[in-house]
């Protein structure tokens, strides 16, 4: 069967990329993008170019099986705040792995020595090549203080499991990036 997938998917794939202009500011651009596939057909495309494509969420853990979470403003959403787990963006130069624990660091203080990338996807298929780098951080233990940066107003709380679920449940968590780590998360626990 995934041989007969493979062989459907085949005549999409792409052969040629034509960037075709670029616009926008420092830190999201627009791309312009021309597409020849390889039955032929081309498509024309808008591509959103983040200054740093990728990007890290962790699910820090606790030696006490506590999780952190962070609160944080977020204009552009219904409440304008929102409950996530820790993340951020893929500095250049650096692995996942030292994102993922340098954003734990600088968003909650804690640091994890047992750091393990458990998920990655596409954040938007249709308009991004940015890929999210899920991460599992356990036995996280607090180390310093937090190291915010000028734009970043965060607070952080611990929850149980219990709590996280409820938060999640009662709709509090409407992150794309944290929703998809919970449900991730379920069925590691299971």
């Amino acid at each position: 069967m995934i041989e007969e997938i493979l062989k459907k998917m085949e005549p999409y794939k792409t052969i040629h990329r034509q960037i075709e202009g670029i616009s926008g500011g420092e830190f999201l651009k627009i791309s312009q993008e021309t597409f020849t596939l390889q039955n032929g057909e081309t498509l024309k495309r808008n591509a959103l170019v983040k200054r740093n494509t990728d990007a890290v969420v962790i699910i820090p853990e606790t030696k006490d099986y506590r999780f952190l979470m962070v609160i944080q403003p977020r204009p552009f959403t219904k409440r304008g705040v929102t409950i996530e787990f820790p993340a951020g963006y893929v500095e250049q130069k650096e692995t996942l792995e030292e994102s993922a624990r340098r954003e734990l660091e600088e968003e909650t203080g804690y640091h994890a020595e047992n750091m393990k990338e458990i998920a990655s996807y596409y954040q938007d298929v249709s308009c991004s090549r940015s890929v999210i780098h899920i991460f599992h951080a356990k036995d996280a233990e607090k180390v310093t203080e937090q190291h915010l940066d000028d734009s970043e107003m965060i607070t952080f709380m611990e929850v149980t499991q219990e709590e996280l679920f409820e938060l999640y449940q009662q709709g509090l968590i409407v992150d794309a990036n944290t929703a998809f780590a919970i449900q991730y998360l379920l069925t590691l626990l299971k």
